[in-house]
């Protein structure tokens, strides 16, 4: 028996194609629509706002000396700002495009969809990021500009304080959803070797190992059957468990019945 795409390479590596394997499809499916949601909206409200910067450039009030360090932070602004609404509509077209997903009827058809196409998932995040930093950017520029030098240091002096706040914030949660994500299925796989096989593995472990080129496609197959043989072993424990427990509750209640009789 094969592990369910486990042999799909487009996963391979990527986030998205774990959380699949280890939350199981439906709730990675969920969390990707929370994504490509939120992103739209954030990208279409920086579209608004960068849309008014370029039918509306900044410009200075004072001539500036063409090749000067304030001609060209000007230049670069503009630039910046026209950067970041392509980048915000693209980040949105390709949300919108990402919701074919919807037409997945089957369990295999959204699993394949999202281990295909889980790279894609990265890189339009990246992009919606890099809207965000050109944004910023275009940001700095105008102020350094059009506003006196003091202005200009005291913003970059609170965005490099926000930044190591965002940073310092983002690292360990960052390391402790990575890490319980990663040690879950490397825990299963290493319990396996320590066995001297696939014993220990887990399904989800097999096929994420697998979709990366670091385990055969038969020894992930043979965890999977030891699983299966596993549950169903633990299933009729369970029956012959229950058909002695209403057997000894027939056999009393014969007893008690044969008692009132006599």
């Amino acid at each position: 028996m094969a592990v369910a795409g486990a042999g799909n390479p487009g996963g391979g590596g990527s986030i998205w194609a774990r959380v699949a394997y280890s939350a199981g499809v439906s709730p990675a499916k969920e969390r990707l629509n929370n994504l490509w949601n939120t992103t739209s909206l954030v990208s279409a409200l920086l579209m608004t706002f960068t849309y008014s910067n370029i039918g509306n450039p900044a410009r200075s009030d004072t001539p500036l000396e063409p090749g000067s360090s304030r001609a060209i932070a000007l230049e670069f602004a503009n630039v910046a700002g026209i950067l970041s609404f392509v980048m915000s509509l693209f980040c949105l077209m390709f949300n919108v495009v990402f919701h074919e997903v919807d037409y997945c009827t089957t369990h295999r058809d959204e699993r394949d969809f999202i281990l295909g196409f889980a790279g894609v998932f990265d890189a339009v995040a990246g992009l919606f990021a890099g809207s965000v930093v050109m944004l910023l950017l275009s940001v700095l520029c105008t102020i350094f500009v059009i506003h006196p030098m003091r202005t200009f240091w005291i913003t970059v002096g609170t965005c490099i304080a926000m930044a190591i706040a965002l940073f310092g914030t983002t690292l360990p949660i960052t390391v402790f959803t990575r890490f319980r994500l990663w040690v879950r299925l490397e825990g299963a796989l290493e319990r396996g070797a320590a066995g001297g096989g696939s014993h220990g593995v887990t399904k989800a472990a097999a096929a994420a190992a697998v979709s990366e080129g670091r385990l055969e496609p038969q020894a992930a197959a043979a965890a999977e059957d030891e699983e299966d043989e596993e549950e169903e072993m633990g299933g009729s424990s369970k029956d012959r468990g229950g058909r002695g427990a209403v057997a000894r509750n027939g056999g009393r209640a014969l007893t008690v019945a044969a008692g009132n009789t006599g």
